[in-house]
């Protein structure tokens, strides 16, 4: 996903002149994933190798940018102001699992193998994010005051928090 914002300000005039320009971009992006591989209260009789997996994979691009201009001109007083802000958040939450669950004797339950048993449980996340701010402020007079200010912040946060677990 690709955010962005932009914003342009000019002002002129003979005694006075305030120009001022702000922009905001901001993405997020929430994911929340379940991938489940089980065996679950049953029996199952292999004759070879038994394999039970659990493979998860997502990817997440995203680009924040924002962008702001002011030009403030004047005989007397020239003020222009630019503020931006670009912020991008992912967060990645979820649960991946291969089980061999609640096989029981008692129940005349269970999971055998005629070779090698295995569980395996993958996670592989890529986050890919981006975030740009800019803020130019011009100002001219020809007479006393001539005040300019910018202030640019880019912010950027991913966060995953899956859990993985393979078992018997």
């Amino acid at each position: 996903a690709d955010v962005v914002a932009a914003s342009a300000s000019v002002a002129a005039g003979s005694s006075g002149a305030l120009a001022v320009a702000i922009a905001a971009s901001m993405a997020a992006n929430l994911i929340e994933n379940e991938t489940r591989a089980l065996i679950d209260d049953s029996s199952v009789s292999a004759r070879g190798p038994l394999s039970l997996t659990a493979d998860s994979s997502l990817s997440v691009d995203v680009t924040g940018f924002a962008a702001a201009m002011s030009v403030a001109g004047s005989g007397t007083l020239a003020i222009g102001a630019s503020i931006t802000v670009a912020q991008v958040n992912n967060i990645v939450n979820g649960v991946v699992v291969a089980l061999f669950f609640d096989a029981d004797a008692a129940e005349s339950e269970s999971v055998p193998g005629g070779g090698p048993v295995t569980l395996t449980a993958t996670n592989v996340n890529d986050i890919g994010a981006f975030s740009g701010s800019a803020a130019v402020t011009v100002t001219g007079t020809a007479g006393s005051v001539s005040l300019g200010a910018s202030a640019a912040v880019a912010l950027a946060d991913n966060a995953v928090g899956t859990d993985v677990l393979a078992g018997i």
